[in-house]
């Protein structure tokens, strides 16, 4: 647990040592957000109906 709170916190602090380096807005490309947003979810429902056919098969 100490090793994802000291990754978060590193990450931060970059994220927000780039931002000050960086002062324009972030421009996020809508199909990146939907990759984002739907393909975490598509990769677990895939790999869950091929684990389950597999044990139907097996």
């Amino acid at each position: 647990m100490a090793i994802t709170w000291v990754l978060a916190l590193s990450l931060s602090f970059g994220l927000r040592f780039w931002g000050v380096q960086h002062p324009d807005p972030f421009l996020v490309r809508p199909n990146l957000v939907l990759v984002l947003l739907f393909g975490p979810s598509l990769l677990l429902a895939f790999w869950l109906a091929f684990q389950g056919f597999r044990r139907f098969n097996a």
